[in-house]
């Protein structure tokens, strides 16, 4: 592991999380993807776009962290949503399709 996902992965401190769905979760750790909104159940905390936020799974345990491309706010109305509604509910012409990158995410699986 080098430079942001060692620091993703070691940094103590999250400014936030998202709970994500079986698939989304599935999508993560088995098939090495990144996170869409569709697969985004819950927004916990408030957190900034570009934040370091904790993905927990249906049982709130942590499964990996990552950098957010989204705001809390922005988050919480596009949340379940295909990806080619963003535009629409959020009123932009630019945005990104994915709320964390797979470049910008490290697994860490911490559940028992």
């Amino acid at each position: 592991m080098k430079g942001r996902k060692k620091w993703l992965a070691f940094n103590p401190r999250t400014e936030g999380s998202i709970v994500v769905d079986r698939g989304a979760e599935r999508a993560i750790l088995r098939q090495g993807r990144s996170l869409l909104p569709a697969g985004v159940k819950d927004v916990r905390g408030e957190f900034a776009m570009g934040s370091v936020i904790s993905i927990l799974d249906e049982d709130g345990q942590e499964m990996a962290r990552g950098l957010s491309n989204f705001s809390s706010v922005e988050l919480t109305l596009i949340k379940g949503l295909n990806t080619k509604q963003i535009p629409r509910v959020l009123g932009a012409e630019a945005y990104f399709d994915e709320v964390v990158h797979r470049d910008n995410l490290v697994v860490v699986d911490r559940r028992e």
